[in-house]
């Protein structure tokens, strides 16, 4: 071979290192920006889920409050039902027991 021959093929090896060490070096890079980025994303992410979570958990807490309280007033109203049943029921008992010891008084007379 001639001696241009070896120095182009010299200097064609050498531009490939360069561009090989090039590669390697915005590889590096890449790889570092995208791992950042990752993270970042990773962070923002886990923030927005937190976000989202924390109001989840306060629109179920609203509606268990007022879910608690409809119960309670229903509660409360069947309650008053009851006593108001309770009530009659007793007056009825009462004037059931009365006329039956107004008839015995009167059979014993």
């Amino acid at each position: 071979m001639s001696r241009e021959s070896i120095l182009k093929i010299q200097e064609t090896e050498e531009e490939a290192e360069r561009l090989i060490a090039e590669a390697r070096e915005l590889a590096k890079k890449l790889v570092a920006d995208a791992q950042r980025n990752g993270k970042e994303s990773l962070r923002v992410a886990e923030e927005e889920s937190r976000a989202a979570a924390a109001e989840m958990l306060g629109q179920i807490r609203e509606r268990t409050a007022q879910l608690g309280e409809r119960l309670d007033s229903e509660s409360q109203e069947a309650c008053e039902e009851l006593r108001r049943t309770v009530q009659l029921r007793r007056k009825a008992a009462e004037k059931v027991i009365m006329r039956g010891v107004e008839a015995k008084c009167r059979f014993v007379q």
